[in-house]
């Protein structure tokens, strides 16, 4: 596993996606690994009261599917043997566009697996608990942190266990412990001066329910979803398929103070959207859960890298760090590649202090090499609905996002997928930058922004309002 540990003992905080992804790869630089997870797991697949938005759709892009199974070797095969929904992208997945049905086009890059939060996480535990070096302690809830005399580096945590309060010593934490976690109290606590944030937020809310699939549902698709057209259409919807034969039906709007929980007012939000193929199927569907909301989703990074004062041994990750709009599906993505970074600066540290200069390291490569494009695509996308909050630190984001530019990106987003609904090939790539299979820039090459350039101030064609899903 290693020649030579970097440290003794790590702890993480928090036993989610994003804290067993962070305790896989310490396992190959540390000698113990505990990670401290306030819920129990139980015996088997359930949804837990820390879980981020379980009853949620929870798409895995494709990108985050092959370094999940890099990280995990057989955490595919487990999956799909538990029920979980394996497809091409290409061929199962039928989107709606801002202007139109995207074509048919052929992928074999897009491979995708639908299934339930709480079956990943159950599975990702399993694989990460057969490492010799990996335990997790559960109904464990992290009170504060400690640290050295100085207050310059934190040497542990305090934690509460039904059996009473207790202290565990480690060289490393790393803190994944969510976008709802007591992190910056904690650093408070010890004189740390909080992160400067960067937020842009639409103010998306969005309901899902949990549905038996109509006897005569269509087989043309796995997934179906229809995506928002700014500024004048802020309704999105999908149907994704999990294990069990289920699915998790979702709509989700932008500005609205609410979303429906109620049956009524949820087909009736449906029955607005541009096709008719959702309110149709959500009609037909035997429902098997209540409806489940959620609000307050923008997207924040915080830059701790800009504390001057943050303690030596402490890393934040995950939600603490970043969390993006969940409508583009890319926080467990996020959370595979930060922590694969991490494994990359603890590899490649050095110097009389290697485990210090990890940290340093990927504190400054978080920002720069993870969160940059993510980011950026996610804030654009927002920033072009009316009434969006924007506050962002960096001084060239503040010149992006504001008008003339947003006017700029506005006509030139509605070129692009105008051009999508009408070339499988830039559909396509599309998908795949959607993926983080490719970069953008790799798509939107000279040609392609020529083209788009033309289109940009060309009368556009009309566009239907309601136009059924296409037969393959």
């Amino acid at each position: 596993m290693f020649d030579m540990p970097i440290g003794n003992h790590a702890i993480v905080i928090g036993g989610s996606i994003s804290g067993m992804l962070a305790a896989r790869v310490l396992s190959e630089s540390f000698a113990h690994v505990t990670v401290l997870e306030r819920d129990r797991y139980g015996d088997g697949p359930a949804l837990r009261k820390g879980q981020p938005q379980g009853w949620h759709v929870h798409l895995i892009l494709a990108r985050g599917r092959m370094e999940l199974e890099r990280l995990f070797p057989g955490l595919g095969p487990d999956l799909e043997a538990a029920g979980a929904v394996c497809f091409q992208w290409s061929e199962g997945a039928r989107v709606n566009g801002p202007f139109g049905w995207l074509p048919d086009y052929t992928s074999d890059r897009l491979l995708v697996r639908g299934s339930t939060r709480a079956l990943l996480d159950w599975h990702v535990r399993d694989h990460l608990l057969r490492l010799p070096n990996v335990r997790m302690e559960e109904g464990c809830a992290v009170k504060g942190l400690l640290t050295d005399p100085s207050r310059r580096a934190v040497t542990g945590v305090r934690v509460a266990r039904d059996s009473g309060d207790s202290e565990i010593y480690g060289d490393l934490v790393v803190d994944t412990s969510g976008r709802a976690s007591a992190s910056l109290k904690w650093l408070e606590e010890i004189g740390c001066a909080a992160p400067p944030e960067s937020v842009v937020d639409c103010h998306l809310a969005y309901s899902c329910r949990w549905y038996e699939a109509p006897k005569d549902a269509s087989s043309r698709w796995k997934l179906i979803s229809t995506q928002p057209k700014a500024p004048d259409d802020p309704l999105s919807a999908a149907i994704f398929p999990i294990e069990g034969d289920r699915y998790i039906g979702g709509l989700a709007t932008i500005g609205l103070k609410s979303v429906p929980d109620d049956d009524a007012g949820f087909l009736e939000l449906a029955k607005s959207l541009r096709t008719p193929e959702f309110h149709a199927w959500f009609s037909a569907a035997k429902p098997l859960s209540p409806i489940y909301t959620f609000r307050q989703a923008p997207n924040r990074v915080r830059h701790f890298e800009r504390v001057p004062n943050l303690p030596d041994r402490y890393l934040p990750m995950g939600d603490v760090v970043g969390t993006l709009n969940p409508i583009y599906g890319q926080g467990i993505t996020l959370a595979a590649l930060s922590a694969l970074t991490l494994g990359d600066s603890l590899a490649r540290a050095s110097g009389p202090d290697p485990l210090s200069a990890a940290v340093r390291s990927h504190l400054q490569r978080l920002p720069r090499e993870v969160y940059a494009t993510p980011w950026i695509m996610a804030a654009l996308g927002d920033s072009l609905w009316p009434g969006t909050t924007i506050a962002v630190q960096s001084r060239f984001q503040r010149w992006l996002l504001r008008e003339p530019w947003l006017w700029l990106f506005r006509r030139f987003s509605v070129a692009i997928n105008r051009m999508a609904a009408e070339d499988p090939e830039l559909a396509r790539g599309l998908m795949e930058v959607m993926h983080m299979i490719k970069p953008p820039a790799e798509v939107l090459n000279g040609r392609l922004m020529r083209r788009a350039f033309w289109r940009m101030f060309r009368a556009p064609r009309p566009v239907p309002g309601v136009v059924p899903a296409p037969s393959r």
